[in-house]
């Protein structure tokens, strides 16, 4: 258990001064700015989004420092500790309720040149920020994923949209020597974007791809691009396999009648959570 005294709390914007600024409060955001990622960029840090907004505000997504903070908190953090409140259903009791409403599926990592242009559509009320967070932004990445030798992505019910992202930043990995993308349900497009890339990924080792969708035509030719990338064969674990759970269109029409329609996974407790994947296939290591 966790005493207050070893709590901090920083709430974006009321935690920071703001114009107009004194001297002092002038040096103390000219410190913050230096540190302000290491609030949401660290392994220990709960994040709450806060994104929902009241009428005739800029929404939230909109804006350049609540992108910022949501980028790289996922980046680094346990999927759990990334909550959305704006997702919490009124009338609730229990914080299981509040996990349950709130937390935020992860996504792979944004390239820092693709956040870089992101930013220029976001709204910001001082535009030196916007240089300032991209600076920021790629010294996140760079320490979190471009210098880490395991990067882990296992059962987030990850599809080749995902895959297709992780493909694209693996040359600016360059550390990576292991890539752990076990027990998602990427398929044979997902693949073909990972075998495209292992020419890019010379210290690459590892890849664990056991308990996806992958058929077999698809396997072996990732296989074989791994071994004419001169990689042992025992770095590439495909194991078993699975078929690709099937999606359903449920009519979910109210008292009022009106039909609340959409592809749900037959997986899925509830309409409000995303499925977990599968258990290990057994003889999976």
């Amino acid at each position: 258990r966790i005493s207050t005294s070893h709590i901090a709390v920083f709430l974006d914007w009321c935690s920071l001064p703001q114009e107009p600024r004194s001297t002092n409060d002038a040096a103390a955001w000219i410190r913050a700015m230096q540190h302000v990622h290491l609030w949401y960029a660290h392994t220990t840090t709960s994040v709450w989004l806060l994104t929902r907004v009241p009428d005739g505000v800029t929404p939230y997504g909109a804006r350049g420092w609540p992108q910022f903070e949501k980028s790289i908190s996922g980046m680094v953090n346990p999927s759990a500790s990334v909550l959305d409140m704006g997702m919490l259903r009124p009338g609730w009791v229990s914080w299981g309720q509040v996990l349950h409403d709130c937390r935020v599926k992860p996504s792979p990592p944004v390239a820092p040149d693709a956040f870089a242009t992101e930013l220029l559509r976001k709204a910001f009320t001082e535009d030196t920020d916007r240089e300032l967070l991209g600076r920021r932004f790629g010294e996140v990445f760079r320490g979190a994923v471009g210098c880490a030798e395991l990067l882990q992505y296992p059962a987030l019910r990850w599809s080749d949209r995902e895959a297709v992202r992780i493909a694209k930043l693996l040359p600016l990995c360059e550390a990576c020597k292991e890539l752990e993308l076990q027990q998602n349900d990427i398929s044979n497009k997902g693949a073909k974007a990972l075998q495209l890339a292992l020419s890019q990924c010379p210290q690459l080792e590892r890849l664990a791809l056991w308990g996806n969708c992958i058929e077999h035509d698809a396997q072996e030719s990732l296989l074989q691009s791994w071994l004419q990338a001169g990689k042992s064969p025992v770095g590439l674990e495909m194991g078993d396999q699975r078929k690709p759970v099937p999606q359903v269109m449920v009519d979910t029409s109210g008292p009022s009648g009106r039909a609340n329609a959409g592809l749900f996974s037959p997986k899925s407790p509830n309409k409000g959570s995303f499925p977990m994947s599968p258990a290990p296939p057994p003889g999976a290591a």
